[in-house]
């Protein structure tokens, strides 16, 4: 099974070989015909359709369905949904930690998914670790995590707190 991270990597490869480098190649005087000037063969250079953003968007929510039931975990490193890049076919999904971004790559039935909904071959996912999400999801477990979150969110409850002259221990 190829990881995305290799896929990524074989697909910048291929793009660089598809940019034409403005040399010319000269065939061998020995490989033409008598009487006939060599022919200059300049490379093609082949063209990269950008990813269609509303296609995208469509491919995404319709795999969102297929996996919610089936692979909850990597439902839940998806949600933020992916962002179109400047190069017009990376995909990237920002996401919360190293763990999701492994989980992320292991599956490549993913990218196959989008590039056959988009119609798009090129296309490239690229798992980016973002603080704020991680900071977004963070789980809070105690009683007292949990009246800082609230507070956190809503400053007045400390005062309520403080004017009830409630103690938290």
């Amino acid at each position: 099974m190829t990881s995305l991270q290799s896929m990524y990597q074989n697909a910048q490869a291929q793009r660089q070989q598809m940019i034409p480098t403005g040399q010319t190649h000269v065939v061998s005087p020995q490989n033409t015909p008598q009487g006939q000037a060599p022919q200059q063969v300049v490379p093609q250079a082949v063209v990269v359709d950008r990813v269609d953003p509303a296609k995208l968007m469509d491919a995404w929510q319709k795999y969102m369905l297929k996996i919610k039931e089936s692979n909850g975990q990597l439902y839940g490193s998806m949600g933020a949904g992916p962002r179109i890049a400047s190069d017009g076919v990376t995909i990237e999904l920002r996401i919360a930690s190293q763990y999701e971004v492994d989980n992320i790559e292991k599956n490549v039935e993913l990218c196959t998914f989008l590039r056959e909904a988009t119609g798009n071959n090129h296309l490239v996912i690229k798992a980016v670790i973002d603080p704020t999400i991680a900071k977004q999801r963070e789980v809070v477990y105690t009683a007292t995590q949990k009246l800082d979150k609230m507070i956190e969110k809503n400053p007045k409850i400390r005062d309520f707190i403080n004017d009830l002259g409630l103690s938290l221990s």
